[in-house]
This record gives structure tokens, C-alpha cells and sequence, in this order.
């Protein structure tokens, strides 16, 4: 019995399709970062405690104060709030950041 290769034709499309999905996977994960309009980490606060959040935000000032609601239920105590409008490449872009410790959690 004669044994037949593959034609390479078949093994390009498996490879363009693997190349395919890469591209599409990274696109995706490219989406998913730009999508969060703000991101919150813990540190050390002005006074030197902790219990304190530094979020910072891109797109529009009021999402780093929307993110500050949603981490603190009960209010916040707001340390600093600063942000900038700026020119990138051919579009305005807003990045902000806020300092804040939520209420109630000491």
C-alpha cells in the first residue's frame, strides 16, 4: 500500500487558520484591556496607613469617581483627584488618577 503525503495546500490552511485564531485571541485581549475605563489598586495612603485605593482612569474624569463608588459602599475620603486632557495621535484622550480611602472600613 502506497503511502500519499499531504498536500501542502491542506497543511497551509491548517496554518493560516492556527495564525487566524492567534491574531484573534490577541485583538480580543487588546479590546478587553482598552475596555476598562478605570482600575483600582490598594496603597499606602498620605498619612502613611493603609486602606487606601489609587484608581486610575482613562476616557472621562467621572469613571475614576464611578470606580471610587462602587469600591466604597459607604462613601469615601478623597486624598487626590488629578487629571489631564492630552492629544495622542490624531484623538483627545483624558487620564486621570484619584487617591481615596472608603468610609466605614478602618
Amino acid at each position: 500500500m502506497a503511502r500519499t503525503e499531504p498536500s501542502s495546500s491542506s497543511g497551509n490552511s491548517a496554518r493560516a487558520r492556527a495564525w487566524g485564531g492567534l491574531v484573534l485571541l490577541c485583538a480580543a485581549h487588546v479590546v478587553a484591556g482598552c475596555s476598562a475605563r478605570a482600575q483600582a489598586t490598594p496603597v499606602v495612603g498620605p498619612d502613611g496607613s493603609a486602606g487606601w485605593w489609587r484608581i486610575t482612569c482613562r476616557d472621562d474624569p467621572q469613571a475614576c469617581l464611578e470606580e471610587a463608588d462602587e469600591l466604597c459602599a459607604e462613601g469615601y475620603e478623597l486624598a487626590r483627584h488629578q487629571g489631564r486632557y492630552d492629544v495622542g495621535p490624531g484623538f483627545p484622550y483624558y487620564s486621570g488618577v484619584v487617591v481615596v480611602r472608603c468610609l466605614g472600613e478602618r
